[in-house]
Formats: structure tokens, C-alpha cells, sequence
């Protein structure tokens, strides 16, 4: 079921609680994976840790600015931001990385989102925990 029907049908607590048996069982029975999340994921019942325990993360840190931007001209634009313009979905992204930051700095690695080696920070981190030197 689309993600935008789970909230409309079953609301957010639902969709949350999916989402956290989803990530417990794929963490426990997958090795050797790259994963992205949604930016609620962390913040919810013990998914950070979850994710902690079970290999590498890196939170790709960005200002509300670019993330907003990216929402506002994604392809399909989730569900919270559905109805909203530009700045409403800027006060939310803003409002949204004020709570969650706590959850999200607790990644084993942070990196800025915003530089031009991103990708090779990453790839550097993917590496260099997977084959030690």
C-alpha cells in the first residue's frame, strides 16, 4: 500500500509501527546493504539504535533550506506536505530538524550534504568500514 494511503487510512502511529517491524526485521536477517531512510525513521521507538547495532550510519546533514527545496520540487511530494507551499514547507522542514537533530546526530557518522564530495565522503566511509585497511 502507497505510503500516502497507509496515512490517510490508518494515520502516522500506524504507518510508524509498520515501518519500525520493517526495519528491526530487515536489519536482523540482511549483511552487506546500503540503506535510505525516511527523516522520521531515527526519531521513532528505537530504530537509531536498531540501525546502530546493526552496521554503519551516516546522517547527510543539510539546512531546512535545501531540504525544503528538494521536497517542494520533488516528483511526488510526501504526504505531510501535501496542500503546502514553498515557505509552510520550509517552517515545517525547519520546525521537523529542530526535533529531530538529537536522534539524527546520534549516526556514527555526519557528514555535510551540501559539499561537492559528498558522494566521496560516503563512499569513503562504506569502504573504508567494510575492508579494513
Amino acid at each position: 500500500m502507497p505510503i500516502v494511503n497507509i496515512y490517510k487510512i490508518m494515520g502516522e502511529e500506524a504507518f510508524r509501527e509498520k515501518e519500525h517491524e520493517v526495519i528491526l526485521n530487515f536489519c536482523n536477517n540482511h549483511d552487506d546493504y546500503i540503506m535510505a531512510t525516511g527523516g522520521g525513521l531515527p526519531c521513532f521507538y528505537d530504530n537509531m539504535e536498531v540501525m546502530n547495532n546493526a552496521g554503519v550510519t551516516i546522517y547527510i546533514k543539510a539546512p531546512a533550506e535545501t531540504l525544503a527545496m528538494r521536497n517542494f520540487h520533488a516528483k511526488h511530494l510526501r504526504p505531510k506536505f501535501a496542500g503546502m507551499n514553498e515557505e509552510q514547507i520550509l517552517q515545517l522542514v525547519r520546525a521537523e530538524l529542530l526535533q529531530r537533530e538529537t536522534f539524527y546526530s546520534k549516526a556514527k557518522f555526519i557528514i555535510d550534504g551540501t559539499t561537492d564530495d559528498c558522494a566521496q565522503q560516503i563512499e569513503k566511509i562504506v569502504v573504508g568500514t567494510n575492508h579494513p585497511s
